[in-house]
């Protein structure tokens, strides 16, 4: 379901009817950018560990805006 202005009020309540039933939710985002140029401590790198993937992903993430998401129930 594509949501718009017009069509908000509906997926809210969708989302507030199926939410509850739900066995595992998937939440998925494009935003403004991926990567900081210049930052080479941000660059992700085969041996990271998970612990410092997260904190450079999150460095990145938090650089740029949301502006599309998607949630799957």
């Amino acid at each position: 379901m594509d949501v718009t202005n017009e069509n908000l009020a509906e997926a809210v309540e969708d989302l507030a009817k199926w939410l509850p039933r739900a066995e595992f939710v998937a939440f998925d985002e494009e935003m403004t950018g991926i990567d900081c140029p210049g930052l080479p401590e941000l660059r992700l790198q085969q041996w990271d560990t998970p612990e410092q993937r997260y904190r450079k992903m999150a460095a990145v993430a938090s650089r740029f805006a949301v502006i599309q998401f998607g949630i799957a129930l």
